[in-house]
């Protein structure tokens, strides 16, 4: 039933990119846009909701058709005398297998807007960091420019001076170009972020949008690894698929045997054995290496966390810093390339604290979807 779901969905999904030229979605972005307005607008009406509401609704019928031929083959199991009992057994036995994936499956169709959302919602925040770190980059790149301008400015002074070189004018003015060009490369990155939260919402024709971007609120981890790892075993949708196979498999075995307890060395018994052991084997691997990545994730955090509250020591120090530099230059202790030079490097402290802020904020964010049982 999954690869006839998946045909569907993809086939479904190449009708709707068709169209999109026609007519995209209803207009979900606007200028001047907040991260919580951004959230709100992956709420409803996206095409992924769409996708998931054909899925079902073309599930269903393979859903009820499974189960009425599982009721077909109980009559033809009912007593041991039938004709083509063991046939129809083992028949009825791989049904019933298929069933408890195909009803799983099914259920999760059910609820899937849910998980869709807010994976959505994570590749969201995660892009408008994004956006925040490119802003606070952009000052820091500016700021250094600024400085390289007027240290090409006072070279040209100094040559026509007969205090400089040709070769010294030629190099400030490649790193003007140099920081230039760094400026225009992060303006881009912001261009291609802002046009993959667009894509995100569907918006594919729409480029009347400017973010709001602010300084993300950090949100406090209250989450411990144990419980993490318990509520990701019970909503992960692979891990549980994968356990619900394990179970099925198993008692398809345990069913199996019973049928040819005469013929234990049936070369059928065994290679079906060995493929259960193989994907119990399986399961255990897969189930440890959940348990590793969650566990990193923690580890992830306590380095997060303790980088951000040093740079928070440091963002108030920097700040003080800034306060006593803007002072001597206008009482006029120093030059102005010196206050320049100063505020430049300044700034690009601060990009750093920034960076530690949003590292910190991204591995909770992270946390948080593990503990709803995702894994992006």
């Amino acid at each position: 039933m999954k690869k006839k779901i998946t045909a569907i969905a993809l086939s479904t999904v190449m009708v709707i990119s068709m169209t999109v030229g026609v007519s995209a979605a209803n207009k979900r972005l606007y200028e001047k846009m907040d991260l919580d307005s951004l959230l709100k607008a992956s709420e409803k009406g996206l095409y992924t909701y769409k996708i998931n509401a054909l899925d079902k609704e073309n599930a269903e019928p393979d859903f009820d058709d499974l189960k009425d031929k599982i009721d077909e083959y109980k009559k033809l199991t009912q007593y041991e005398y039938q004709p083509n009992y063991y046939e129809n057994k083992l028949k009825l036995l791989e049904l019933e297998n298929e069933f408890a994936i195909t009803e799983f499956e099914f259920n999760y169709l059910k609820n899937k807007d849910s998980a869709d959302k807010k994976a959505l919602q994570y590749k969201l925040q995660s892009e408008y960091n994004n956006l925040y770190l490119l802003d606070s980059k952009l000052k820091s790149v500016n700021s250094n420019l600024k400085y390289l301008d007027k240290l090409f400015e006072i070279e040209k002074v100094k040559l026509s001076q007969e205090r400089s070189t040709d070769i010294n004018v030629s190099i400030c003015e490649m790193d003007v170009k140099l920081a230039k060009t760094s400026v225009k490369q992060i303006e881009n990155e912001k261009l291609k972020i802002e046009h993959s939260i667009a894509n995100m919402l569907n918006e594919y024709d729409n480029d009347e949008y400017c973010f709001v971007v602010i300084k993300p609120e950090l949100p406090e981890l209250t989450l411990t690894e144990a419980n993490v790892i318990k509520n990701f075993f019970d909503k992960n949708y692979d891990y549980t698929k994968q356990k619900k196979q394990l179970e099925a498999d198993q008692k398809y075995l345990k069913e199996v045997e019973k049928i040819f307890e005469f013929d234990k060395d049936n070369e059928q018994i065994k290679k079906l054995k060995n493929t259960v052991e193989i994907s119990k084997l399986e399961f255990e691997i897969a189930e440890e290496n959940y348990k590793l990545y969650i566990s990193n994730k923690f580890i992830d955090y306590t380095t997060a966390l303790y980088n951000r509250n040093v740079y928070l020591k440091y963002r108030t120090t920097l700040s003080q810093k800034l306060s006593l530099l803007e002072t001597s230059f206008k009482n006029g202790n120093i030059s102005e390339i010196d206050y320049i030079y100063q505020k430049a490097d300044i700034q690009a402290a601060l990009y750093d604290c920034d960076n530690a802020d949003i590292a910190l904020v991204n591995v909770i964010n992270e946390i948080s979807l593990l503990n709803e049982g995702m894994l992006l």
